[in-house]
């Protein structure tokens, strides 16, 4: 018997390591866990290199990067490469957990190893698929034909280095060992300890049938049902983010709260996932030992998940069977006699052909989680025209207009004021009621106006949205009221606001989102002036493994940039846009000033030539005297609207490089191009304000348009 602490654990560790059942030992070579980009930096997919590993469930893996950590009297950690799951017969670029024996970290154990996080999970590749490591792009990840299966979508020059921390956590870094990107930013279903959920990120289950978002309004669990039904709410106003620590879950919001969690005898708590055949979130430690149930500590009743009793399985009073026998047929059995929960299984076929002899079976006492339809946390409702018709008393308020609709103000039942779109005209309607329902209908991000619902009714087309009491960004920064005149902490915090929601879009749905057409109008302010970007009628939905779209023109002159006149466009022509919108907030005035004279109408022209005559301080905010105090701060950032605005659209930041930089974790990229180009394009109506007028075309363009301007 061991008589202390420390003799105990020394037993335990042991009976664990040194007893006939003791795993088998895979040598693999010592894989680094910090590498810098050059031409010979790739890695190919392949069974037969040095450094992969075969494990007991006949999965395998290439280890590029490891990282070693002890933990007690064991060696832990994590590899990052090449994953090849036996089970579901795909190949991944994952992280993945990976346990040592006997302290040495190139004898590795044939236990099964878990994947934390996943690059690709709806794009298998195949044996000889390459990985790249490059200083401009970041990670690209090609097939073996050469198609691209995944990249870090890093289109800059300041990746320096690929980084793997101890914490499971992939990292680019630029030559200042600032974070570009990191794995952590785009979770799969799995949390690690000291990880942070955001609002407007989610888990998704491998497979994908489950889905745990964190909104504003808390935490919403989805089976991907068609429509998404919902089985676990807990809702916790103003949640920025969850965490998961060691010994508890932490909600900030209006209300912080700690949930505490248990922990095994020995082992730490270290993994969370979403688990993929029941929805549950659960609690594991570092040895993968499974510890809690995190809804079971939030007392979700058994029968309330979606799958829990398996095919065919009834759940009533929390015990799981199956359907009874009907007339003396029994026509289900359960698939493992001792694991109700396991499901059950046709013993006596249907079939149409035998139709006449079916009846229906009245099934009493059972639980199911119960249909919920979201307003925000899930889908938009489904209004009667009459009902718009009611609450925005005869169409009475108007808010305002543009685009393809007119907006009112309305105010629901239950006393909550929302903005009803009237879409007007005929061509365009239906295409821009689907875009808008179809994008910000299923995705919920604090800078993204919230869609309440919608109506589809004969020929009337409308939508519902939340009410913005402070209006468009234009009527704050164009002076048209000089009582209405920002300061620079609200442009800042503007600026801040819009370039997040954009990096949602961009990077973090499921789709890649395009908005195509940014503008100050389009960008609407609460009553914080929390700002948030509005009028998805434009916009497209793109694969993440798309570089490059091939669409009809779309967007408002002014704001639209150069690559449009190809067509061929990605989502840096929202980057574009931003860098107009930007340089507008700063200098107070419209990018395109009739009331100016000639010299001075076009904002680009004089923001080159200020550029170049070293006199940029002219530009700012003429109007506003807080603005002139911060003059030094405010030319600053016209650096970032000139890196948006660069011709050359593989030279303009992502979104989410864009936020690095305005929240000061990255510089802007010191080499720029200073020609800065408003394209000439079809349609534009002379005499016209340039935003207000929308291109909806798939006219050929002429040669003469192509050039561009002479």
């Amino acid at each position: 018997m061991c008589t202390s602490w420390a003799s105990c654990a020394v037993l335990l560790y042991l009976v664990l390591f040194l007893t006939p059942c003791c795993p088998i030992l895979v040598t693999a070579l010592p894989a680094p866990s910090y590498l810098t980009p050059n031409a010979s930096t790739s890695w190919t997919n392949s069974l037969s290199a040095p450094d992969s590993v075969k494990f007991d469930d006949g999965s395998f893996a290439r280890i590029i990067l490891a990282r070693e950590f002890d933990h007690y009297f064991y060696k832990i950690g994590c590899g990052c490469g090449f994953f090849y799951n036996q089970t579901r017969n795909t190949h991944v670029f994952a992280i993945f957990t990976l346990s040592y024996v006997d302290g040495d970290a190139v004898n590795i154990s044939s236990n099964d190893p878990k994947v934390v996080w996943f690059a690709n999970p709806e794009n298998s590749f195949s044996i000889n698929a390459t990985l790249q490591l490059t200083s401009e792009k970041g990670l690209v990840l090609k097939d073996a034909n050469g198609t691209t299966v995944w990249s870090t979508n890093i289109f800059s020059k300041s990746v320096a280095a690929l980084n793997f921390t101890d914490m499971c956590n992939l990292q680019l870094l630029d030559d200042k060992s600032s974070t570009v990107w990191q794995s952590s930013d785009h979770p799969t279903d799995t949390l690690v300890v000291g990880q942070k959920l955001v609002a407007g990120q989610q888990l998704t289950s491998q497979g994908g049938l489950f889905s745990l978002h964190v909104t504003r309004q808390g935490i919403f669990a989805y089976v991907s049902s068609n429509p998404p039904q919902r089985y676990f709410t807990y809702t916790s106003d103003n949640t920025s983010y969850i965490q998961f620590l060691e010994d508890r879950m932490t909600f900030s919001s209006n209300t912080n709260k700690d949930f505490p969690l248990p922990s095994s005898n020995f082992f730490p708590n270290w993994f969370m996932r979403l688990e993929a055949d029941n929805g549950r979130l659960k609690v594991y430690d570092t040895r993968w030992g499974e510890v809690f149930d995190f809804f079971d500590r939030l007392k979700v009743l058994p029968c309330l998940f979606p799958t829990v009793c398996g095919n065919y399985g009834i759940c009533s009073n929390g015990q799981c069977s199956c359907p009874r026998p009907t007339n003396a047929t029994s026509y289900f059995q359960a698939t493992e006699e001792t694991q109700p929960d396991h499901g059950c299984s046709l013993i006596t076929p249907l079939s149409c052909e035998a139709s006449k002899n079916h009846i229906l079976l009245e099934l009493q006492n059972i639980t199911y989680f119960p249909f919920t339809q979201d307003h925000p946390a899930g889908l938009p409702t489904r209004y009667a025209y009459d009902d718009l018709h009611a609450i925005t008393e005869n169409f009475n308020k108007e808010l305002g207009g543009g685009g393809f609709g007119t907006v009112f103000e309305g105010t629901l039942p239950d006393g909550t004021k929302v903005a009803v779109k009237r879409l007007d005209g005929f061509s365009q309607i239906q295409k821009s009621f689907l875009a808008e329902v179809e994008t910000i209908g299923s995705i919920h991000h604090i800078n993204l106006v919230r869609l309440i619902g919608f109506c589809a009714e004969k020929c009337h087309r409308l939508l519902v949205y939340e009410y913005m009491s402070n209006g468009s960004l234009d009527g704050w920064v164009f002076h048209q009221n000089l009582e209405m005149v920002l300061d620079w902490q609200h442009r800042k915090k503007i600026v801040l606001d819009v370039a997040r929601g954009l990096t949602y879009l961009h990077e973090e749905c499921r789709q890649k989102i395009v908005h195509l057409d940014i503008k100050p109008q389009n960008i609407l302010l609460d009553e914080n002036f929390n700002a948030k970007v509005s009028d998805f009628g434009l916009s497209k939905l793109v694969d993440h493994d798309q570089s490059r779209v091939v669409t009809n023109m779309r967007g408002t002159p002014g704001y639209m940039a150069p690559e449009w006149l190809s067509l061929v466009i990605t989502e840096k022509v929202d980057v574009y846009s931003f860098g107009v919108v930007l340089l507008e907030i700063l200098c107070g005035r419209r990018n395109l000033d009739r009331s100016q004279p000639e010299e001075a109408m076009h904002l680009l022209d004089l923001f080159r030539k200020n550029i170049e005559e070293d006199q940029l301080l002219d530009l700012v905010d003429k109007y506003s005297e807080d603005m002139q105090l911060h003059r030094a701060e405010v030319v600053s950032m016209m650096r970032v609207a000139a890196w948006c605005l660069q011709n050359d659209f593989t030279r303009r930041p992502s979104m989410s490089m864009v936020v690095k930089v305005l929240e000061g974790d990255v510089n802007v990229e010191s080499d720029l191009d200073y020609f800065f180009s408003n394209p000439s394009l079809p349609n534009m109506r002379a005499g016209v304000e340039n935003q207000e007028v929308h291109i909806v075309t798939t006219t050929p363009l002429l040669p003469s348009v192509l050039s561009g301007p002479r």
